[in-house]
Order: structure tokens, then sequence, then C-alpha cells
């Protein structure tokens, strides 16, 4: 991962990071449908978000430790950060396995 490392004093060391590098090395990668965006406005998926999958759809969905509909199991993580628009369907996501 990337990162600026600066030093204050002594004692203190800051690391600045950011997600240039989230993925490396020989990663196993597949697609699927993700489920439809709920709520107003549009839903963003961020590089790095952990994701499940919905038993009864086969769909994705973020995942949640206290959900009960199969998406509290994660299966993958985000390849990249993706703005799902409110009213959109069908959207295929790259996920690493």
């Amino acid at each position: 991962m990337a990162g600026t490392v600066t030093s204050s004093g002594s004692n203190h060391l800051y690391v600045n990071h950011n997600i240039d590098k989230v993925f490396i090395f020989d990663n196993d990668y597949n697609t699927g449908l993700i489920d439809e965006p709920s709520g107003s406005g549009d839903t963003v998926l961020t590089e790095g978000q952990v994701i499940g999958r919905i038993a009864s759809s086969g769909k994705l969905k973020i995942c949640v430790s206290t959900a009960n509909d199969g998406s509290q199991i994660p299966i993958g993580i985000v390849k990249g950060t993706r703005t799902l628009a409110q009213s959109s369907t069908n959207n295929s996501i790259t996920y690493c396995m």
C-alpha cells in the first residue's frame, strides 16, 4: 500500500495511506449481479468493501453481520469504487475472492 511516512519527534510516527494498491499479487476475481440500490440517492461501493451473497436470489450485497438473508457471510471484496444509480437494475460488479 502506498503511504507517506512522516515523523514528529522521537515518540511519534505518522503514516498516511491511500488505496492505490488494495489488491496486490495474483488474486482470483469473479463478477456477479449486485442487489438493486435501496433508499434515496445513489449507492457507492468503495474499493475494499466486503460483500456477501443473498441466499434466495444469488445477488451480491454489502456484507452486514446483522443480516439474516445469507449476505452476512463474506464472499469477497469489491475490486473498484462504483456508483450505482438509485433506479438502476442488473448492475454487475467485479470482486476479489
